[in-house]
């Protein structure tokens, strides 16, 4: 009965923050009516109205200097007839829901404290009381007040107030001065014996809090399918906050409060009892933007005292939204204003009115971008500048909280908004003293016309030179003029007779060629023939790729026709585009038209008897074309070697680590060997594995950036038959370049980590040199490798839909954060793919994904290309003559397969696959008669 009633106590309190919906009496707050308990029911709060934020819980943080004691004291919870503080702590609660670690990087002598604060949701057990876009708010004192608004408020560091240095974003939640009902889960109360009662500011900094991220991990990141969900989970979500607090007297002083800020509205009853994410109506996540990011990363001001300024800021800020997703108009319609101010601008401006919008990195966000030169800044100095943003909401427009009665609380008297900080730079610089103006790329200028060149520069030079080139100044240079006076001003008159894409113009110093300036980007002279630059012969192209057709040419052209031909426009001719402008480029999206005799013709729209043709055949397919992979005529050509499982990985630029290729079990697998990838007969390099001899080899290799080999060893067993590899163990050792370091060998033990079953025979290093493993059991175990390679089950399979109840395991691999798998349910075709976060969420799956390209059981091999598209080589199981290919986009949206009787072959693809920007694919295949072969096949590069 107990915990009946903590539920229904639970879900009482959240009726004053309740879900965004209309009604109520507006006139004073409701109370709905109860059951006959005395507690409200879910029928009772699906009908009741409410503000979709609440204030879950306010703490005191007080660290003591000298002790680096951390005292925390909860000042408030969210309270509605009873103290929520009484649930957040001893003894109803085994432990205190926040945590404050002192991370190595604090220095209390000056003031800076970097902590690693971990928080958990209070209602456990709780399932429909998960929190959306929950934000930890640092409160303290603000005396800099805003310009555009000046009822905010907010702490600086010239103030002598704490500030945080990595904040997510500010917000103005729960701030003291303005959140002053007498309703304690409606305002800011502070504890009676708080040394900090009246924190001044009316925005404050925060950390966003959800399940999808990690303690450094940027809030632009969370995937969008998530919704920044922040689950009852066990496990604390931790997050990084760092803060510099101001010297008083010399002596820091380490104070601040803390509100937790969360999103909420009741789920569709029908996903009881576990309340996915998709029960949540959008409703659920805050209204205004979630998250904004600001960035002048790509300006160059520049201030010279006694000459002035100069360059200009490019500023783009991108912002989250949730609502944009149910928002026909997206997150441009989200949006009232973005106002921004800062000591470089004139005066404060709305950002949104001028800026140029464009899709965002995120389903969820879009991207604003403005361009400001340096004669509209009001630059004065060198320095760094802050800037204050606000992105201010459409609707809802007010904080006053949407229960019945809300207008009769007393809320902020302003927009509902997100906030954030930025900075811009002006560097002590040294003038250009020559700076091309125009051309300085994209202008079209014609064969035979005259053009103005214009530059500025050091009135101490007296001539200049002009130069032109069609590639950046290494072979092609021409001259436009040997001297001509540094008047800022030449005609180029005519243009010559030199179609080109890629042309640039120099100026320098008639005098001294070192002082000189070319233009920032390319430029097109263009011919009065049309000339088709690529495709010219030679490309595949794969169906459903995109690719740029570039040309030349046609000066006079306003409008081009593109047509394609798999006959030489005999009568077989399909329309690309008409009427295009004649811009010289154009994004094909190759169609479903197989063949290898393709050209394409550029042809005037207006007079089609002008035209240029691709000079030959180029192909676009739809298959990956092994016909160039080698027929073995005897196992020991290519490296060939006894036994199953061989194993390949890039380790420095062009190096290729493998088993020793030596023939005969004796002597091959406690032995590693180097290569060069052009190379695949003559190792450069062979060692012993220290430690190691038959029957023993190691069978899954995985190299980090420090050339750290890591791998697992298998007792082969032939002895007494194929028994098949036991693995409880990862081995890495050090390779030097041109030796192993013997006494660099170490092991992991992960036997602890495993319930009944197998490592397996896959592990993998991402880009931060984190190891991860593969088991037999389906579950995906990440080794820290700052933490001595501590281990933890990132992810489970045995949890996940359609766990096959006999486990093959395929490839691993891994990019940036997240880790891709397949699994096979042993003995049938079904393979399934899975990508999975750091934090073990499923991010993207496909099931049956051998269906229909090979016929057997298959076996396969895969990798991840630096496109971060997914590809996949299977082999058919049963009859071994089949090839298939599959490669799926980075979220599995895409699929694009087919390759089937590619050639008679007699080998089995191994167990790697690496892929190079150029499209080579470096491999391992291996006889029905376990002998293996190292094999470089080349693709194209978009397949």
């Amino acid at each position: 009965m107990k915990n009946y009633l903590v539920k229904l106590i639970l879900i009482a309190i959240l009726l004053v923050c309740g879900c965004n919906s209309n009604g109520g009496d507006p006139a004073s707050p409701v109370v709905p009516p109860n059951d006959e308990t005395g507690f409200l029911t879910n029928e009772v709060l699906r009908e009741s109205t409410g503000s979709n934020h609440m204030l879950l819980s306010l703490w005191e943080v007080v660290i003591d200097g000298e002790t680096e004691e951390v005292v925390i004291t909860p000042l408030r919870s969210a309270m509605f007839n009873c103290n929520i503080a009484h649930f957040m702590a001893p003894p109803i609660n085994p432990q205190t829901l926040i945590t404050i670690k002192l991370l190595p990087g604090s220095d209390f002598l000056t003031g800076f404290l970097d902590l690693d604060i971990g928080m958990l949701m209070p209602f456990p057990g709780v399932s429909e009381l998960k929190g959306f876009d929950t934000r930890l708010i640092i409160l303290s004192d603000g005396s800099s007040m805003c310009e555009f608004d000046p009822d905010i408020f907010y702490a600086t560091e010239a103030n002598l107030e704490p500030v945080m240095i990595n904040a997510d974003g500010l917000t103005r939640w729960w701030n003291y001065p303005e959140f002053i009902d007498p309703l304690p889960l409606l305002s800011f109360k502070s504890f009676a014996i708080s040394t900090l009662p009246d924190p001044s500011a009316t925005i404050n900094p925060y950390k966003y809090y959800a399940d999808a991220l990690m303690l450094d991990d940027p809030v632009a990141g969370i995937p969008p399918e998530t919704r920044g969900i922040f689950s009852d989970k066990t496990v604390p979500h931790h997050r990084r906050h760092q803060l510099q607090f101001p010297l008083i007297d010399g002596y820091p002083v380490f104070k601040f409060n803390m509100a937790v800020d969360t999103s909420w509205a009741l789920p569709d009853p029908a996903y009881a009892p576990e309340y996915p994410v998709e029960s949540y109506p959008p409703e659920a996540q805050c209204q205004e933007a979630y998250n904004v990011v600001f960035d002048a990363s790509e300006s160059d001001l520049w201030f010279l005292e006694g000459y002035g300024s100069g360059g200009s800021v490019t500023i783009t800020i991108e912002v989250f939204d949730w609502q944009s997703l149910v928002n026909p108009g997206g997150v441009e319609s989200e949006v009232a204003s973005i106002m921004l101010e800062s000591p470089l601008l004139l005066s404060p401006i709305d950002f949104l009115s001028v800026a140029t919008v464009s899709p965002g990195s995120q389903t969820t966000s879009a991207i604003f971008e403005v361009t400001i030169s340096a004669e509209d800044l009001a630059i004065t100095g060198v320095g760094t500048f802050p800037v204050l943003g606000r992105v201010e909401n459409v609707d809802p427009n007010t904080y006053v909280p949407q229960i019945g009665g809300g207008e009769t609380f007393i809320y902020p008297d302003g927009p509902l908004a997100a906030y954030f900080n930025g900075i811009l730079r002006v560097v002590d610089g040294v003038p250009p003293l020559i700076n091309v103006i125009q051309p300085d790329g994209g202008e079209v200028w014609d064969v035979g016309s005259s053009q103005e060149i214009t530059w500025s520069g050091d009135p101490g030079i007296t001539d200049v030179t002009i130069l032109y080139s069609n590639d950046d100044f290494v072979s092609d240079i021409n001259t436009i003029s040997l001297s001509t006076p540094h008047d800022g001003t030449f005609t180029w008159d005519p243009v010559p007779n030199d179609p080109s894409l890629t042309v640039k113009i120099r100026i320098h110093d008639a005098s001294d060629p070192a002082i000189s300036d070319d233009s920032d980007e390319n430029f097109t002279i263009l011919g009065s023939d049309i000339e088709v630059i690529v495709p010219n012969g030679g490309e595949v192209w794969m169906v459903g790729s995109t690719h740029d057709i570039e040309w030349t040419g046609g000066a006079g052209i306003t409008s081009v026709t593109l047509l394609y031909s798999k006959d030489d426009f005999g009568s077989d001719v399909i329309e690309i585009e008409a009427g295009l402008p004649n811009s010289g480029v154009y994004a094909w999206t190759i169609p479903d038209d197989v063949s290898d005799t393709v050209r394409v013709r550029v042809q005037d729209a207006g007079d089609p008897g002008l035209y240029d043709d691709s000079d030959d055949y180029f192909t676009i397919s739809n298959a990956c074309d092994f016909s160039l992979a080698p027929e073995y005529l005897s196992y020991v050509e290519h490296g060939a070697v006894m036994g199953t499982g061989f194993h390949l990985m890039q380790v420095d630029l062009g190096k290729i680590v493998a088993c020793l290729p030596e023939d005969g079990l004796e002597t091959s697998y406690p032995w590693i060997a180097v290569y060069d990838e052009t190379d695949l007969f003559n190792p450069l390099d062979t060692f012993q594995i220290p430690g190691w001899a038959h029957p023993y080899r190691p069978f899954c290799h995985e190299v980090d950036l420090t050339d750290r080999i890591f791998f697992v060893m298998a007792e082969d067993g032939y002895a007494s038959g194929w028994q098949g590899p036991t693995y409880d163990e990862i081995y890495y050792i050090d390779w030097a370049g041109s030796e192993i370091v013997d006494s660099s060998l170490a092991s992991i033990d992960i036997s602890s980590l495993l319930d009944s079953g197998e490592l397996g025979a896959q592990i993998c290093v991402d880009v931060f040199d984190d190891v991860y493993a593969l088991t037999n059991e389906g579950k995906v175990i990440k080794f820290d490798h700052t933490n001595s390679y501590a281990g933890s089950v990132m992810f489970d399979l045995d949890g996940a839909p359609g766990y096959p109840s006999a486990l093959e395991i395929d490839f691993l691999k891994a990019k940036d954060d997240d880790v891709f798998f397949i699994y096979t349910e042993y003995g049938d075709k079904n393979r399934a793919i899975y990508k999975v976060s750091s934090s073990g969420v499923i991010l993207a799956s496909a099931t049956n994904i051998w269906s229909g390209v090979v016929t057997g059981c298959g076996s396969g091999t895969g990798g991840i290309g630096e496109d971060g598209y997914c590809r996949l080589v299977i082999i058919d199981g049963s009859s071994m003559y089949e090839w298939g290919c599959i490669r799926y986009d980075y979220d599995f949206n895409t699929k694009a397969s087919t390759v089937l009787d590619q050639y008679f072959i007699y080998n089995h693809p191994g167990n790697t696959m690496q892929f190079t920007d150029d499209g080579t694919l470096l491999f391992n295949t291996y006889f029905w008669q376990w002998k293996n072969f190292l094999v470089t096949y080349t693709l194209p590069v978009d397949w």
